[in-house]
């Protein structure tokens, strides 16, 4: 007797470029800070759309939808969905000032290396299940209750499916 929707998303490969706990914070801090562009964004709003649309009385408008998405897209523009951002972090005991200069504030990795291709050619693959499972095994993510976790830890995704690259070039770091 509940309401519900449920969304089917794409995961042949990672939504953001950024994965790990502080690179993760940090993309939804430089997100909220620049108009709604690319896929992480586009499934943002899809979430929030349905999430508020599902929300609300309905009124029998079949375009209520449309209607929330466009208001998500402008509050986004006008800085609200950023401003909000930083209310929930102080809300909930964190330091707000991350959202300002994310670099002075989250973690990052002593050690940095890059993985570069091989051979020039066209990303055909980037499974999104692997690199998680890299990230996990790099310390960022537990086997077991009670692991440690690093914060600092993660990989920075340079390309996409679809994109071109050359030899050298790097995939990732």
């Amino acid at each position: 007797g509940r309401r519900c929707a449920a969304l089917v998303t794409d995961m042949d490969q990672p939504l953001g470029r950024q994965i790990g706990n502080a690179l993760e914070v940090d993309e939804a801090i430089r997100l909220l800070r620049s108009p709604p562009e690319g896929r992480l964004a586009e499934v943002a709003l899809e979430l929030a759309t349905v999430a508020l649309s599902e929300a609300r009385p309905q009124d029998g408008g079949g375009d209520a939808a449309d209607v929330v998405r466009q208001d998500l897209i402008r509050r986004w523009e006008r800085g609200e969905a950023f401003e909000r951002l930083e209310q929930m972090i102080a809300a909930q005991g964190g330091d707000a000032e991350v959202c300002n200069d994310p670099d002075a504030i989250l973690p990052s990795a002593p050690i940095q290396r890059d993985v570069v291709a091989t051979a020039g050619g066209t990303v055909a693959a980037l499974s999104a299940r692997h690199v998680g499972e890299t990230v996990a095994r790099l310390g960022a993510g537990r086997a077991r209750k009670g692991d440690d976790v690093d914060p600092a830890v993660g990989v920075v995704l340079g390309v996409e499916i679809g994109d071109r690259v050359e030899a050298g070039q790097p995939l990732a770091t």
